[in-house]
């Protein structure tokens, strides 16, 4: 089992899987730092980039940070291996007491943080952002919704409907996931399947802070 940090001050791991971000990685780290500054009294903070093969900047734009900030890390890939690969990658390395994922385009609001925390130190080892509303055409939800009903009906285990991958877990969640080992990891699944207690924080999706979303209807 991974050694935990046993410092004055508890560390929470922040996982940031990245795929050609490089504008808004800067943007995303001012609004996250500004998000977490009132924490800081009694937590440090390690932030995981993980690389997903980026063919832009992203890369440069993190070192370019990492010089400023010593507590900001990289994992990079030799290829794409995939979001939830990255994930699980950020996953592998964190050190926390609890480990915070969280994409870099805000659509996800790092402002919910604070909120998350507080509910783990309640004594909830997962605590999720629960989507009720996204900023798309209604068609788009819809389809969503159905989708996931669907595959949690022919699923082999359960997992959580509406929940976001923007989520904190507890090291004992962390090391409860990583030992399936699984070769198709799906992390809402991961998560359905380890039990513990569990918190949805319900909050309306924001729009991408800058650029274009990677994904589309088909995918």
């Amino acid at each position: 089992m991974k050694k935990i940090e046993t410092a004055s001050k508890k560390l929470i791991s922040i996982i940031c899987p990245v795929h050609n971000e490089e504008q808004t990685v800067p943007l995303f780290y001012n609004r996250l730092t500004k998000a977490i500054a009132g924490l800081r009294s009694k937590y440090d903070f390690e932030l995981i980039f993980t690389n997903n093969s980026s063919q832009d900047r992203t890369l440069d734009v993190i070192k370019e940070l990492r010089a400023k900030d010593q507590s900001v890390q990289v994992i990079t890939f030799s290829r794409n291996f995939g979001y939830q690969a990255s994930l699980v990658a950020g996953l592998q390395n964190a050190k926390g007491l609890s480990s915070i994922m969280i994409d870099v385009d805000c659509e996800d609001p790092p402002e919910m943080i604070p909120k998350f925390v507080n509910e783990w130190e309640k004594g909830y080892d997962i605590v999720y952002g629960k989507r009720d509303k996204r900023p798309e055409f209604i068609g788009i939800q819809l389809a969503r919704k159905a989708f996931y009903r669907i595959t949690r009906l022919i699923a082999d285990y359960d997992f959580i409907l509406d929940m976001a991958e923007f989520s904190l877990v507890s090291a004992r969640v962390r090391e409860a996931i990583l030992q399936n080992r699984t070769t198709f990891p799906f992390i809402r699944t991961e998560i359905g399947f380890v039990g513990f207690k569990r918190k949805g924080i319900s909050y309306a999706r924001q729009h991408r802070i800058v650029g274009k979303s990677h994904y589309n209807f088909i995918r």
